[in-house]
């Protein structure tokens, strides 16, 4: 079959992050013998960092085997393992996406407009091309295998909000912001004071690798609870290819485009409005879940694992790590 392929790049001006996308159009007859989506993002995308398995009620099990119930989790799929470099300076250097962060947040708390010119003013360990991290870049140095915080301990983090750059689409007055003791996305008035992250690309950014998934292009009208969207996915058989699996919370929030809305993803993918699941288990004692993604606006959620949703199954073109 014929694979769509998208690229997606981050473009960075004043202070915001847009995203735009590339589509190369395929003669009909091919399309119409296309029956996945292969989506090639130019960030490497990191694994969540989740190394346990859990149940239904969020209590940690001992992993399935293939075949049993709630196979397919996250702990069973391991991605690009994460590569954050201490530079001694008070910066950290990703390695897999070539951006350089301060370890430690401003110390005092901004607006939304304050927080763009304070990184973008900022000169320190010797750079001064620093700015407001993007949404998805915010995302990317979250840990998902913890909480308060969710961040590499090589980080400071506050249990509080931290500013992208990134506007609400829908509510101009609003700009999106991770809450650093969970990982949570939240759009956030810009008037608001809220905690600072400055960011840099340098000069040896590794924003070249695509992140080898393909996906599920027609997911059915049919809801899951979270085992039975496991199993869903490690069951599929399409396009001559059984190695399908549910995707995990970074993997399914690649898809989202902050420049649309109802739905927040590329027109290229058939998608509805609604709640997708993912295989990560939200790690808290407090609110026992699995994240999923609003498509209507690209929001991240925790859903208890017997509500239904739906499912886009995903599969790893590249060898596992």
């Amino acid at each position: 079959s014929i694979i769509i392929m998208l690229k997606k790049k981050e473009i960075k001006a004043n202070g915001s992050c847009r995203v735009r996308h590339l589509c190369h159009v395929l003669p009909l007859l091919f399309l119409l013998l296309s029956v996945s989506v292969c989506w090639a993002e130019q960030n490497l995308l990191s694994d969540t960092g989740q190394r346990k398995c859990y149940d239904m009620g969020g209590n940690e099990i001992c992993c399935p085997t293939r075949g049993n119930p709630l196979y397919g989790q996250d702990a069973q799929y391991q991605g690009v393992s994460p590569a954050l470099q201490d530079n001694g300076d008070q910066t950290v250097t990703d390695q897999n996406t070539g951006l350089t962060w301060l370890k430690s947040e401003a110390d005092v708390q901004h607006t939304w407009e304050n927080a763009i010119s304070y990184c973008n003013e900022l000169d320190f360990a010797g750079e001064s091309d620093w700015r407001l991290p993007g949404k998805i870049e915010l995302e990317s140095i979250v840990n998902y295998s913890s909480s308060y915080p969710a961040a590499d301990q090589v980080f400071s983090c506050e249990s509080s909000f931290y500013w992208s750059a990134t506007s609400h689409k829908p509510n101009p007055p609003y700009a999106w912001g991770v809450f650093c003791a969970d990982g949570a996305d939240h759009w956030l008035h810009k008037s608001n004071q809220y905690y600072i992250r400055c960011v840099r690309s340098g000069n040896k950014t590794v924003l070249k690798s695509d992140t080898g998934l393909e996906w599920q292009e027609n997911d059915k009208d049919q809801l899951h609870t979270w085992e039975s969207a496991l199993a869903y996915c490690e069951t599929l058989s399409l396009d001559a290819k059984e190695d399908w699996r549910l995707p995990n919370i970074r993997e399914l929030k690649s898809l989202v485009d902050y420049d649309r809305y109802y739905p927040a993803i590329d027109p290229a993918i058939p998608c509805r409005s609604s709640i997708y699941w993912s295989s990560t288990t939200v790690v808290s004692d407090t609110q026992p879940g699995a994240w999923a993604t609003f498509f209507g606006n690209g929001d991240d959620i925790w859903k208890a694992k017997a509500d239904s949703h739906h499912v886009r199954c995903v599969r790893s073109t590249k060898q596992e790590q």
